[in-house]
């Protein structure tokens, strides 16, 4: 009886243990299992760059002779880079002052112009400075040939304001397809930072954010400059000017590249609305991409220009445009266009209720459409559209 007591007892020992871990909790071992830590490493890097002479500023143009000149870039870049110098000619300065650019610099084509020379070069990473100079031989020369009617205006005075300058700049490769694209890149937020882009010479600008300009932006002696609109809207509204977003000047050449809009409702009551214009013989408007309307303008004029020439040049290659009254999508100043300083090309666009190949406004049958292209007309719940595509 005994033996029988004590088992009873230490078996109810068991189960009150087995029932106070139950309820107050106790150890488990389950089924689990984890990884060693795997670090990730970002590592920052830097382009660099320096532009120095050590030869002065002041030279004397003497027929015959030659002066040592050495501008030298430097570079610090640890990542694959485009390296860019611009060699700017004041006044008469190249017919008096000869010159080479040395091996390795390649004539950036796109950007050179009279007197803006622009060559680049590509470079590989480096923990060290690279050093490039800019002239062959490090000189300038002067020709026997000059004469003192070379260095002479015609009203006897000597010439002045004969300078070169150099300027330098360097930007990482990737994400840039190719060195036109990565030149003088800004990217502009604003309607103050993108005319301070333009001002200081910028030639790439992508788009940031939605910008309202209250001025037109007026691009004259500025080269090739591109601008990607990047999916933004590029707006008038609080504009009272006629000449559209962008008014393109003489020596200029204005890209508008990219997906996004412009639109050309402004806030003159009885101005044209304008999206973009060309107003100067040697300027240039290429539309590549992008949607240009002045659709939503509240009134009822019988004329609202989107794509004005007044003189210069437009080229078309796509894009969407929407104009409050149609026929009027495309227009030159009629008397330019009849004498030949005013021209529209079409080479690519869709068009609402309006045919490039029969532009009415300018006279019947007037056809913007380069050769080699045509017109293909649909219909959708909007109302009829004209695309431009290739034969």
């Amino acid at each position: 009886m005994k033996s029988s007591k004590k088992k009873v007892i230490t078996t109810g020992l068991a189960i009150t243990l087995a029932a106070t871990l139950l309820i107050g909790g106790g150890t488990f071992a389950y089924l689990q299992g984890t990884t060693n830590d795997v670090v990730n490493n970002f590592h920052t890097n830097k382009v660099l760059v320096d532009l120095e002479e050590t030869t002065g500023n002041d030279y004397e143009i003497i027929p015959g002779t030659t002066q040592e000149k050495d501008p030298k870039v430097t570079v610090n870049a640890t990542v694959p880079s485009y390296v860019y110098v611009e060699v700017k000619l004041a006044n008469e300065v190249a017919d008096l002052v000869d010159y080479e650019i040395v091996d390795g610099w390649l004539p950036l084509e796109k950007y050179t112009t009279q007197f803006t020379k622009v060559y680049y070069r590509e470079i590989e990473a480096s923990d060290s400075p690279q050093e490039f100079y800019v002239l062959k031989d490090n000189k300038v020369s002067y020709d026997a040939a000059l004469e003192n009617s070379d260095m002479m205006w015609t009203t006897g005075k000597l010439k002045t304001g004969e300078t070169i300058t150099f300027k330098a700049s360097a930007i990482q490769k990737a994400p840039f397809y190719n060195p036109e694209d990565a030149y003088r890149v800004e990217m502009p937020n604003s309607e103050e930072s993108f005319e301070s882009a333009i001002e200081n010479g910028a030639h790439n600008l992508i788009v940031q954010d939605n910008i309202d300009f209250a001025t037109v932006t007026k691009m004259s002696n500025k080269g090739n400059v591109t601008v990607d609109l990047n999916g933004k809207v590029l707006g008038n509204s609080k504009n009272t000017s006629n000449w559209g977003v962008f008014q393109v000047g003489t020596n200029t050449t204005l890209t508008l590249d990219g997906e996004g809009t412009v639109s050309g409702v402004s806030n003159d009551a009885d101005g044209y609305h304008m999206a973009v214009s060309t107003t100067n013989q040697f300027a240039k408007l290429i539309i590549n991409n992008g949607t240009y309307t002045n659709e939503q303008v509240n009134g009822n004029d019988a004329q609202y220009d989107l794509i004005y020439c007044e003189t210069g040049t437009i080229e078309i290659n796509g894009g969407t445009f929407i104009c409050k009254t149609p026929k009027w999508t495309l227009n030159c100043k009629d008397a330019n266009y009849k004498d030949g300083i005013a021209n529209i090309i079409v080479k690519g666009g869709k068009f609402f209720e309006f045919d490039p190949s029969n532009c009415t406004v300018e006279g019947e049958n007037t056809n913007f459409v380069a050769e080699g292209y045509h017109v293909d007309k649909s219909t959708d719940t909007k109302g009829t559209w004209y695309t431009v595509v290739a034969d």
